[in-house]
This record gives C-alpha cells, sequence and structure tokens, in this order.
C-alpha cells in the first residue's frame, strides 16, 4: 500500500494583530468617595492603565485601591500610575516629588507613562523640570504624560500658562486634548481644562482617541479616557495532551509511514537526501500525533528585553512590602528578604 507524504505542519504560528490600550486619566480632587468610584469605573471601562492626581491618602497608601493593582506613586503621593492587569510588564523608571514614570510593552517597542501634578500655588516650573528630566533620559522612545498642571489657560498670555506652553514646544510633544472638548474640570463656581495629555511626536499615529467622559467621577474633575493602538506580534504554538494516554493509538499511526521512512532513509545519497528524509520523520511525527493527541494552541508572551531580573526582583519587594503592617514605622515592618 502506498503511503502519501503527509503535508508539511508548521508549530509555531506568528500573526500580527491590532492590540488596543486603554488609558484612564483622572484628578481625583483628594476626596474619599472618589476613589472608591475608581475601581468600579475602571472594570466597567475595562482600563489597562490609570494616570492619577491628587488620590485621597490614608495612612500612606491610596484608599480604595485592591491590593491586586500594581501602583507607583510620586514623593508626595499627588501622582500616581496604577496597573490593574497584571499581564502588563511594569517597571519604575523615575520617581520625583510631584511626578512618576512608569515603562511597559506596547506593540513592538516599550512606552513610558507619566502622571505628574503642579498645586496652582506652586512653582511650576519645579514639576515642569522633574518631566524635563525623565524625558531627557529616555531619547526617541514613547512617553505619554497624563498630568494636572493647572494651566487652565495655558494658551493664554500669563507666566504659568507661557511656562507649559514652551515646555510642550522645546520637547517637542504633542497635545491630545481636543480643541472643542469639555471642561476637564467644573466646579459651582468656574470651569477650566487644566489636565493635560501630551506625548511625543512618535506616538501621534498611535493615539486612536482621546475623549472627555460622561461617566461620573464624585471628583471636580473629569474622566478623561485613551485609547492607544499598537501594532503586536502575536506568537502561538500548538501542545499535545499527551498526559491523557492515547500512546498506543500514537504507535499504530506512526507505523503507517515506517516503510517510507525506512525507504527515505536507505535510498539516501548525500545531504540533501538526508535533509529531506530527516524533514519527512518531522512531518510523519506530527501527523500521527494530530491524529492520536489532543491539541491545546497557547500564546508565546516572551519577556521584553528592558524587563530585566533586578525589575522583577524590585517588583517582588513591592509587593512584599504591601503585606506589611499598616502605619507603623518603616524600621518596624516586616523585614524585606533581598535575593
Amino acid at each position: 500500500m502506498s503511503i502519501a507524504t503527509p503535508p508539511v505542519s508548521f508549530n509555531k504560528v506568528s500573526s500580527t494583530s491590532l492590540k488596543t490600550l486603554k488609558v484612564l486619566q483622572i484628578n481625583l480632587g483628594r476626596t474619599n468617595a472618589a476613589n472608591d468610584t475608581l475601581h468600579p469605573t475602571s472594570d466597567k471601562l475595562q482600563s489597562d492603565l490609570l494616570l492619577l492626581q491628587e488620590p485621597y491618602i490614608y495612612d500612606s497608601q491610596i484608599n480604595g485601591i485592591p491590593q491586586s493593582w500594581n501602583i507607583f506613586n510620586s514623593i508626595s503621593n499627588k501622582a500616581a500610575v496604577a496597573i490593574p492587569s497584571r499581564q502588563l510588564h511594569a517597571a519604575l523608571i523615575s520617581c520625583k516629588q510631584n511626578t512618576v514614570a512608569v515603562k511597559i510593552q506596547t506593540g513592538q517597542q516599550p512606552t513610558t507613562f507619566i502622571s505628574a501634578y503642579s498645586s496652582p500655588y506652586s512653582n511650576i516650573q519645579e514639576t515642569l523640570l522633574e518631566i524635563q528630566e525623565i524625558i531627557s533620559s529616555l531619547p526617541r522612545e514613547n512617553i505619554f504624560i497624563g498630568a494636572d498642571l493647572n494651566g487652565h489657560n495655558y494658551s493664554d498670555v500669563n507666566s504659568r500658562g507661557t511656562a507649559i506652553e514652551e515646555f510642550i514646544l522645546a520637547n517637542n510633544l504633542f497635545i491630545n486634548n481636543s480643541s472643542d472638548a469639555p471642561p476637564t474640570f467644573t466646579s459651582n463656581s468656574s470651569k477650566g481644562w487644566p489636565d493635560l495629555s501630551l506625548c511625543t511626536q512618535q506616538m501621534i499615529g498611535e493615539i486612536a482617541n482621546w475623549e472627555v467622559l460622561e461617566e461620573p467621577s464624585l471628583s471636580d474633575h473629569h474622566y478623561i479616557e485613551i485609547t492607544i493602538d499598537s501594532s503586536v506580534k502575536n506568537c502561538t504554538f500548538t501542545r499535545y495532551k499527551t498526559r491523557h494516554g492515547n500512546h498506543n493509538i500514537f504507535l499504530t499511526n506512526l507505523k503507517l509511514y515506517v516503510n517510507s521512512l525506512l525507504r527515505a532513509f536507505r535510498n539516501s545519497q548525500n545531504e540533501k537526501d538526508i535533509n529531506e528524509a530527516t524533514n519527512l520523520l518531522q512531518n510523519c511525527v506530527i501527523e500521527a500525533c494530530n491524529k492520536s493527541y489532543r491539541t491545546k494552541n497557547q500564546n508565546l508572551s516572551p519577556t521584553p528585553n528592558w524587563y530585566t531580573q533586578d525589575l522583577e526582583i524590585e517588583k517582588t519587594t513591592e509587593g512584599a512590602e504591601k503585606t506589611c503592617t499598616k502605619g507603623t514605622p518603616r524600621s518596624e515592618k516586616c523585614p524585606i528578604p533581598i535575593p
């Protein structure tokens, strides 16, 4: 009986798809009610990353945030980056007085997300200098900034607005805010647009949407949702579930190809013939496996090359610190083992 050569099969399949990253930006106004609303709102909107300003702080921590979230705070706790998803590899890039920067993998290259805050009663140059130092340390990289700089009329001629405008121009940043968008801040007596969403020029094409949401925030600021599109290469490979048995069935199916395999190897005269016989052997084994075992397609998600072992140790240390007793002096907190 003539046995046909099995079709060539590939265990690994690569494809390119468009991945959407949802970013939520909000100044929580130092209110407990706004903090409590944040978690259910982010779940509803399926937010991947949150850029926060002025969260409500209790016992040196942001109140109302699930322990499972990755939280990165500025020194003053006036700015923070929250990442609900454990699937995102996050690394703390910089932690300054009113600014915090986190790097995650988006598409084929990483993106640094910066959250910053400047009080209307403080010198805005201090916060701008902090952001400037981070940008200067990351040349030609994707950077996204969500900040409340309290520049309600940043396009007008005044010292604070002029400083913001000069900073944007000097760093070749792009303003994502829509000119016809509703105010990002409203109160009984005033309204304004103090919340800015900025990005580097190479990210402009990836910003799919910027929108001030009507979703209640229980803060005097409104939620801003930014949708970032990026091209992602997905790799999957087929796994055979050999633990479920069927090994005798596999041997029976493989025996159908034994004669043709022996003939191929015996007739090999040169390197080309050996390579062809080896490919035939591989195809026969794959075909026998396909007929014998159940399969599972598994995603292959390689760790980003910038996510080093040191960053993983730091992440583990931060997680251990969360389990320590709240409100105790640092010297009395549970010790963190150093690998």
